[in-house]
């Protein structure tokens, strides 16, 4: 069953427009930033998670893996799936992890087209060994938000039952995080909370770890997202769907 959802999700249309939207827009960033210097193309190499990679991985969360979500509402299969033995329960549980394993492959994929790009365009032999330090560094925190954030745009759809909805309520929570200037917000105010309190924050992978409430924000992604999956299981027990 696990390999059968993940199957579903590799199927999806969006897959191929999103990595062929994502390689063009950094082959192309990374050409010209090579035209100008080894700083400004170092620069531009370890941004990649910074816009172009975050954004990218967001939208595959979105329009990919959530969609999983709805497929039996869409598929017209809901009343068939609640009525086997097992319910839903057992496959709400396997579409959790077919997700989470789904994006981290995708997450995987995108370091390789940073580093492919990398290397290709790369003309300063120096700079080879300082980008990989980089790039370990900071992918962790980029698989631990993308995960973070595909169990949250999962449960959202499912209390909605709507993958129209959980992409434009995930989708502007995500986005609302690129639109505020984190270092101009007060400390723990709702604007701060919306630039770093929905995942995004750790997908774009920039000096988090010098950031002082790195810990607060381990504590409150916890509590967050302990308290979405909660309010999701009691709903669906709620509705006989667990």
């Amino acid at each position: 069953m696990l390999l059968w959802e993940i199957k579903k999700l590799a199927k999806n249309r969006w897959n191929l427009f999103l990595f062929a939207a994502l390689m063009s827009f950094w082959g192309i960033r990374l050409y010209f930033a090579a035209q100008k210097g080894a700083d400004r193309f170092f620069m531009t190499s370890i941004s990649f998670w910074h816009l172009i990679g975050s954004l990218m991985i967001g939208f595959m969360i979105l329009f990919v893996n959530t969609r999983l979500f709805s497929w039996d509402e869409e598929e017209k299969v809901k009343e068939a799936i609640l009525a086997t033995k097992s319910g839903k329960a057992r496959l709400f549980l396997f579409r959790m992890l077919a997700n989470a394993l789904y994006t981290t492959g995708i997450a995987i994929l995108f370091l390789f087209i940073q580093v492919l790009g990398f290397f290709i365009f790369n003309r300063y032999e120096n700079l080879s060994i300082t980008f990989i330090v980089e790039c370990l560094e900071s992918f962790p925190y980029v698989w631990a938000g993308s995960v973070l954030f595909s169990v949250f745009a999962a449960c959202v759809c499912t209390v909605f039952q709507s993958h129209m909805v959980a992409a434009v309520l995930c989708g502007i929570l995500f986005g609302t995080t690129y639109l505020l200037r984190g270092n101009l917000l007060q400390p723990y105010s709702l604007e701060w909370f919306l630039e770093k309190g929905f995942f995004s924050y750790f997908i774009r992978a920039k000096d988090i770890v010098l950031d002082s409430q790195f810990m607060v924000l381990m504590i409150w992604y916890g509590i967050f997202l302990a308290s979405v999956l909660v309010l999701t299981i009691t709903l669906q027990i709620r509705r006989h769907e667990l």
